[in-house]
């Protein structure tokens, strides 16, 4: 593709997106040094690209960035992947930039606080993961965004900024390291965000001294009858629930969600097998994509599966569950519980669900799994989705370049 994009003008000139993945294992060899000199030589040729997308260690990604900023003036979103943290990674500063993404797992955060600094009000779209990164910051300016995807720890009056300032949000993520009682935002707020389409929240840790049992009602208050919302996120870890107040009673917000089309959350632990058919009744009728975690806290596998599968939305077209036995068939999901998928996500790969009829499309024959590669889960993912007529029913992942 580079030689193409280097010998033939007329091609290069439609390029409009780019996405650079690079292993760190393969950043030594003599034949990325190579690839690197081709980047070099196509990214002037590319004088259209706007998008791009780059995974590798961050002083390749110097290297890169230096490059774009020289030839790509009109870059309008930008996603960068840091694999090996954020090392001396200095930003330049592109002028056009709407979109911008940044994870990494960790490392020294200055030069990234002063690159968001620079973009705060021209940014419409930003999502920043970084395990040591804290939120309320002054280098982010909620009121100028419509797309906001936060990883890390929330202190103080975090949640008030968010809810108070983001008018304009259409899209809010949030991965929490909680480090105070959020709910009190929520019960202020219940009517903020009033564009809001994608609302995620999900906890992933608690410090010792924080007890919010009221942050889940909050919650459900804040999110009921939202009717523009078309994917949810909701959920903590299991260790959480009862300090976060996750419960059924979380679950009874679901049906107020009629336009809702992709639903990321988990079974409550206080659901008892007997109850487990009511559940799946409480999710919306229009659901296209569903991922459910703890979903065999109560019973096994195909109990869980022939009593949840009435209640199932007929529409639904993907769905994913965690922590499936190995010792089971993963048809069995299909023949006892979703019959009407398409696609399964289970224990973090992809699997298209083949039917074999010589007679059309037939949900009560000969059925077998294809198990996704890694290189198609990354780099054909939202392509696949598409042609499925799911892509606005999933998450999209602006870290790997899957631009709002």
């Amino acid at each position: 593709m580079l030689t193409r994009i280097i010998l033939d003008p007329d091609f290069a000139v439609h390029v409009k997106a780019v996405r650079i993945f690079v292993p760190a294992e393969r950043e030594q060899t003599q034949s990325f040094a190579f690839q690197l000199g081709m980047i070099s030589n196509a990214l002037p040729k590319m004088t259209n690209l706007r998008k791009v997308h780059i995974t590798m260690r961050w002083k390749d990604l110097q290297q890169i960035l230096k490059m774009l900023h020289l030839n790509c003036p009109k870059l309008s979103a930008l996603s960068i992947e840091s694999t090996d943290g954020t090392g001396e990674l200095v930003f330049p500063k592109f002028a056009h930039l709407k979109d911008f993404a940044f994870t990494t797992k960790g490392g020294e955060t200055s030069h990234l606080d002063e690159f968001l600094q620079q973009i705060k009000t021209e940014v419409r779209a930003l999502a920043v993961k970084h395990r040591s990164w804290s939120y309320p910051s002054p280098l982010i300016s909620v009121r100028h965004l419509a797309h906001l995807d936060i990883g890390g720890i929330f202190e103080g009056d975090s949640f008030d900024q968010i809810l108070s300032n983001g008018h304009q949000l259409e899209t809010l993520r949030l991965s929490c390291e909680l480090h105070c009682v959020a709910s009190p935002a929520f019960r202020a707020h219940t009517k903020s965000l009033p564009f809001l389409r994608h609302f995620a929240i999900w906890v992933t840790e608690v410090v010792r001294d924080v007890k919010d049992t009221d942050l889940f009602p909050a919650l459900t208050e804040f999110i009921r009858s939202r009717q523009p919302l078309r994917l949810l996120t909701i959920g903590c870890g299991n260790q959480y629930f009862d300090i976060l107040g996750y419960n059924a009673s979380t679950w009874g917000v679901f049906p107020s969600l009629q336009n809702l089309l992709g639903l990321i959350t988990s079974l409550p632990s206080d659901m008892a097998s007997p109850m487990i058919p009511l559940f799946s009744w409480m999710l919306p009728r229009n659901l296209q994509y569903l991922n459910l975690g703890n979903a065999f806290a109560s019973c096994g596998v195909r109990e869980f599966l022939t009593q949840f599968r009435p209640g199932v939305p007929p529409s639904l077209k993907v769905v994913g569950l965690y922590a499936y036995p190995p010792e089971e068939p993963l048809t069995t999901i299909v023949e006892l519980g979703f019959p009407m998928v398409e696609l399964l996500w289970m224990n973090y790969n992809y699997h298209t669900v083949v039917r074999r009829s010589t007679t059309g499309p037939n949900t009560s024959g000969p059925m077998e799994l294809e198990e996704w590669s890694s290189k198609r889960t990354r780099y054909s993912r939202v392509d696949i989705l598409t042609n499925m007529g799911v892509a606005n029913s999933v998450w999209k992942d602006p870290f790997i370049g899957d631009f709002w």
